[in-house]
């Protein structure tokens, strides 16, 4: 099978990609890939083999196969950076439950202080 040239720039996992305005001007494998290229065993496409079945299923494997890759990669990166998040809500929560103790044993103390002088 060869690939012909198209100037489609393939991006890093690193890059930020915004998605296209219009996908449906995206190029489809079968306009990229040839497939009535000979292949390398030097025979002719043989007529029982469907190039467009052969295609989905390639396409279905490697999707399944980028689902897994990108899900782990999100996974591996999310995760330290949801525990800083928490950790920072626990000192917060801390610190604002503390606040909030602290006014209310302050207004129980000057409550009963007013209840005892009233005596």
């Amino acid at each position: 099978m060869r690939i012909t040239s198209v100037d489609i720039p393939i991006p890093m996992l690193t890059e930020v990609v915004d998605a296209p305005s219009n996908p449906i001007n995206l190029p489809v494998l079968s306009s990229i890939v040839d497939m009535t290229a000979v292949p390398p065993s030097g025979l002719g496409p043989s007529p029982s083999v469907d190039a467009e079945r052969i295609t989905q299923q390639v396409l279905t494997d490697l999707h399944r196969q980028v689902d897994r890759m990108f899900e782990f990669r999100v996974r591996e990166s999310v995760a330290p950076a949801v525990e800083r998040m928490v950790d920072r809500l626990i000192l917060e929560l801390r610190d604002e439950l503390t606040a909030t103790l602290l006014d209310v044993v302050r207004k129980a103390v000057a409550q009963e202080m007013a209840r005892q002088r009233l005596r």
